[in-house]
């Protein structure tokens, strides 16, 4: 059935490809196998089989106040103390105060190539970029609470690779994406009026999907993170609707994957990324 944008919707099948988690044997025969590695926040530390230890020991402590019980003849008694001091240790439970909860699936269509790319707007409702099977970009809005939704919004292009896109103001959201010349360029719309700016071109040689997030001043401007030619990061600051930009700020690195970006306050954006050596990087940058 063909949608109103002109996009294949499809039948909903089982998601694929998703391993089942580890057994118990399958956790033990890594353990007597491998050391492990326990990420502390000066770096990675190696600890062996420290885990194994630990639970030999308490296992070993555990046997010896059972059989403490059994010779006192308390066992009817010290059990259940001990299983409050245990409760008490672990604190309050958040299973009444944290109930889960989901919507059904709702049907979106279309034929998508790349991981979408969404932001929050008013109403509890979201508004995403995707690209299609074309390779060019879709704007669409909805509420799996509800069931609305606006539809897809087309807003060509040819993108290639993943769109990042952040809030900007009066329910409007600026995405940026990269272009067939690796070029990057911006893009501001709302699904639900049809309004968009059109592409605002930003240059640059690009080799990863941006990462974009509102700057927090209410000001319509976002802030992106790239990989450059030379897998160093920069950071750039745009508003489509009124065509401003700062320019690429270079923020150095050799990046192999990444960036992913998050508002810090006041202005300021901060991005990790993964380095040539598969280490974690943090940068907090102001374009």
């Amino acid at each position: 059935m063909e949608d109103t944008a002109g996009l294949v919707r499809e039948e909903a099948g089982p998601i694929r490809g998703i391993a089942p988690a580890p057994g118990m044997a399958d956790i033990q025969q890594v353990r007597d196998q491998r050391q492990y590695a326990v990420l502390k926040p000066s770096g990675w530390k190696r600890t062996g089989n420290v885990l194994a230890r630990t639970l030999s020991q308490g296992k070993r402590h555990m046997m010896q106040d059972q059989a403490r019980c059994r010779t006192l003849g308390t066992r009817g008694l010290l059990w259940p103390l001990l299983g409050l001091l245990a409760s008490l240790l672990a604190g309050p439970s958040n299973s009444a105060t944290a109930a889960s909860f989901q919507t059904a699936f709702q049907e979106l269509g279309g034929i998508v190539i790349y991981a979408p790319s969404c932001a929050r707007v008013s109403g509890g409702k979201v508004t995403c970029a995707v690209v299609g099977a074309d390779r060019d970009l879709f704007g669409i809005q909805f509420d799996p609470v509800t069931g609305t939704t606006t539809g897809y919004q087309a807003l060509g292009g040819i993108v290639s690779k993943a769109p990042s896109c952040a809030p900007a103001s009066n329910d409007e959201v600026t995405c940026a994406v990269v272009g067939v010349a690796s070029d990057l360029f911006g893009i501001r719309f709302d699904p639900a009026t049809d309004f968009t700016t059109g592409y605002q071109a930003l240059g640059g040689v690009v080799t990863e999907a941006p990462s974009c997030t509102a700057t927090g001043a209410q000001t319509g401007e976002v802030t992106c993170a790239v990989v450059g030619r030379d897998y160093d990061l920069f950071g750039i600051r745009f508003d489509p609707a009124t065509d401003a930009t700062t320019g690429y700020q270079p923020l150095g690195g050799n990046m192999i994957i990444g960036p992913s970006c998050a508002a810090a306050g006041r202005g300021r954006v901060t991005c990790a990324a993964i380095g040539t050596s598969w280490d974690l990087v943090g940068s907090t940058l102001r374009p």
